[in-house]
């Protein structure tokens, strides 16, 4: 009679490879977190940067629509502008005083808000006002964001133009 020895059967991995594609898997993650927290932040930058141009926008076509100003502003109280506030949020309002401030007849339009934690955002002026005709009145407005380093620009000419534009931070 023969005797046949018995293979043993493999069912899974030892605790020696478990701890080594353990390894390889947390060397692998702790190189691609700074790179993922970096996009992280550009795409944030991105889309404050695209919201902001796009109220700005909006406000330019509102004041043509309604035939009254529309001043557009960073604001940390949501009733009157800052220039120091651009990092808190932003509002949309027909100022038909020119005063600066949500009162009398105005109408507060819209309210954006920012993540001033990740994105610094800073205006050369307390607010761009578009008259009824399209054009922003006062000098050119030029609001930048920056992000880890990374800086974008929103540009309002005195026609009323809102552009993208780069920025040093």
């Amino acid at each position: 009679m023969k005797t046949f020895a018995l293979a043993h059967a493999r069912n899974g991995f030892t605790l020696i490879e478990l701890m080594i594609v353990v390894a390889i898997i947390a060397v692998s993650v702790n190189f691609a977190l700074p790179s993922l927290s970096g996009h992280a932040k550009a795409a944030l930058l991105s889309n404050q940067k695209q919201s902001l141009f796009a109220m700005l926008h909006a406000g330019r076509g509102l004041a043509v629509s309604y035939g009254s100003p529309v001043a557009v502003c960073g604001s940390r109280d949501q009733q009157s502008c800052e220039q120091s506030a651009w990092s808190e949020g932003a509002i949309m309002f027909t100022d038909r005083n020119r005063n600066g401030r949500v009162d009398g007849q105005d109408e507060l339009l819209r309210i954006l808000r920012f993540d001033s934690a990740a994105v610094s955002i800073r205006g050369n002026r307390p607010k761009t006002l578009f008259l009824p005709d399209g054009t922003a009145a006062g000098t050119n407005q030029t609001i930048t964001l920056c992000a880890s380093g990374v800086g974008a620009a929103v540009v309002i000419n005195n026609h009323g133009r809102v552009r993208f534009g780069t920025a040093s931070c």
